[in-house]
């Protein structure tokens, strides 16, 4: 719970688009670590913050539960191919095993 910066958050990527890679490569990966999607209020502004930075945080999609991964492309439909895409990109071991079958989606 507790308030939330997840807004301050998105008007600087809005702001100042240098720092999406900072954000893709260093405080996304931070917050996953610390399980975000435990924390509703949360995980509603990490939801808006991959949503600002698609398609750069497609990384961050093969770091979460496979069930966030499903969740999340049901309710971002146009998110499907371009994960798919990336997923075929990297090679076949760097796959996580319950996300294989995202690389044939639409």
């Amino acid at each position: 719970g507790g308030q939330s910066i997840y807004p301050q958050m998105v008007l600087v990527l809005r702001e100042f688009p240098t720092v999406r890679d900072f954000m893709v490569e260093e405080i996304l990966p931070k917050l996953v670590e610390k399980k975000v999607w435990n924390d509703r209020v949360h995980w509603r502004g990490f939801l808006h913050c991959l949503k600002d930075l698609w398609p750069a945080s497609c990384p961050i999609l093969i770091t979460l539960p496979s069930s966030q991964v499903e969740d999340l492309l049901v309710e971002n439909p146009a998110w499907r191919g371009e994960f798919s895409e990336y997923l075929k990109r990297l090679p076949s071991g760097s796959v996580p095993s319950q996300l294989v079958h995202l690389r044939q989606a639409i």
